[in-house]
């Protein structure tokens, strides 16, 4: 079955599961659909016919409506767990669907209301209510757990913690994301942009860093290496270069451009104190 062609599409997006596949198919320029195929026991597949042994050939996923616009979501990424599928849309927002169990979809319980209907313990795709206001730019899927990555560098964790995979410093499982705790370095080292937005930075024991500035046809014009922020300035300034140039490691890329952004992290530093004068015995 050419599916892709069916569809008009290419395939965009591939993966692989433990015991199942998913394909992404771009539609049009703006609009995606998921097909699925492999072990469907717990409704993994997330398909229209609910659960079976497996299926042989790419099934199109259930069509995901939002639940406040009521329009299709469209599926960029996916990753796919033993009894669970988890996908990001083009608007940062989670879905999940198979087994809930142990929590590893983040609904907040281990089964589905839909689980008489699918099979115990299996859930349609639905969205992640408690990251509905967070922008998601990553997500990957354990055996029986799930983590999403977010715009400003968190961690939220889900599902299975039997191993400590959730990195909650326990080992219960988690029915609904929690925050990675000792991997947010955005809320201990962090810096804010003219308009009060949280500005994510590195380790500060990474120092400072400049980004390579880069010329009109794209070529690097000069980079430096790893050096407190006035010596930076220094040689930036032999360079040629500007302050828009001289940044944090922290401040992502898309940041680069943003004069906001640099002074922010300018007045974050904190003040030299002056020399005092030596004391007298």
């Amino acid at each position: 079955k050419l599916l892709p062609r069916h569809v008009c599409g290419p395939v965009v997006h591939v993966a692989a599961g433990v015991l199942n596949s998913a394909a992404i198919v771009a539609t049009s320029s703006t609009s995606t659909r998921a097909f699925m195929f492999g072990a469907n026991r717990r409704g993994q597949c997330g398909t229209d016919g609910g659960t079976c042994n497996a299926l042989s050939h790419p099934e199109p996923l259930q069509d995901v409506r939002h639940p406040e616009s009521g329009l299709s979501v469209n599926f960029v990424r996916m990753s796919l767990g033993r009894l669970h599928g988890v996908g990001l849309t083009d608007s940062g927002e989670v879905y999940t669907w198979g087994s809930g169990t142990h929590g590893r979809l983040g609904h907040g319980d281990s089964v589905s209301a839909g689980a008489a209907k699918l099979g115990k313990g299996v859930r349609p795709p639905r969205r992640v209510e408690s990251l509905k206001n967070v922008t998601i730019i990553q997500v990957t899927a354990g055996d029986g757990h799930t983590l999403c990555l977010t715009g400003s560098g968190r961690v939220f964790a889900f599902g299975t913690n039997s191993d400590g995979q959730l990195g909650q410093g326990h080992t219960m499982h988690l029915l609904s994301p929690r925050l990675v705790g000792d991997l947010d370095f955005a809320g201990i080292h962090s810096t804010y942009d003219c308009d009060g937005k949280l500005l994510p930075r590195r380790s500060s024991s990474e120092n400072f860093a400049a980004v390579s500035a880069e010329t009109d046809g794209g070529e690097l014009q000069s980079s430096l290496s790893s050096l407190p922020y006035d010596k930076m300035k220094s040689q930036a300034t032999k360079a040629g270069m500007t302050d828009q140039d001289v940044l944090a490691p922290a401040l992502p890329t898309y940041l680069a451009s943003s004069s906001g952004a640099v002074e922010a992290f300018k007045n974050s530093m904190p003040e030299e104190e002056p020399p005092q004068p030596p004391k007298i015995v």
